[in-house]
């Protein structure tokens, strides 16, 4: 499906055609070719899948969940190698930051104030530092700060 902040979600949406875009109800190949003319990128699939995705990608729901756990087995062990105190921390913080760093990306998650606290064993300021990753395309969005919210309440949950 194509990016929330793209022209071609928003025409989507405004024409209440994106729920069934991203059901397959609706085929690229059917879509007005002013649709067609506007860009999705990046594209997505499954949950959150970006990495070689298309407009014409089509998963199966196995292979989304494969794909979300090879990803998030490599997004939680590049923030370990990126973050090493990580590894000292309870489960459910590494799941905390490896959420945050599968949605910002490992080499964002690599500089972030997030990772340089955790380093510096400065765990009460980690969940505000997690907060600050809340826009898309520079405009704060309600899904990221919900999301965002639940990982550092994850955070804090635990020692």
């Amino acid at each position: 499906y194509p990016d929330p902040a793209s022209e071609l979600s928003k025409a989507l949406s405004s024409n209440n055609m994106l729920r069934k875009y991203k059901a397959g109800e609706i085929k690229w190949a059917d879509l007005p070719k002013n649709f067609q003319a506007l860009s999705g990128a990046p594209w997505t699939i499954g949950y959150g899948e970006t990495k070689g995705v298309t407009k014409n990608s089509v998963w199966t729901q196995g292979q989304a969940e494969s794909a979300l756990e090879a990803r998030v087995r490599e997004f939680m062990a590049d923030a370990i190698k990126d973050c090493p105190k990580l590894a000292t921390e309870s489960p459910e913080r590494v799941a905390a930051i490896t959420s945050l760093a599968y949605n910002i990306g490992s080499e964002a998650f690599a500089t972030s104030t997030a990772c340089k606290r955790i380093m510096a064993q400065d765990d009460n300021n980690v969940p505000e530092a997690m907060q600050r990753y809340n826009k898309a395309g520079g405009k704060i969005v309600d899904g990221l700060v919900k999301r965002r919210l639940v990982e550092a309440n994850l955070w804090r949950s635990t020692r």
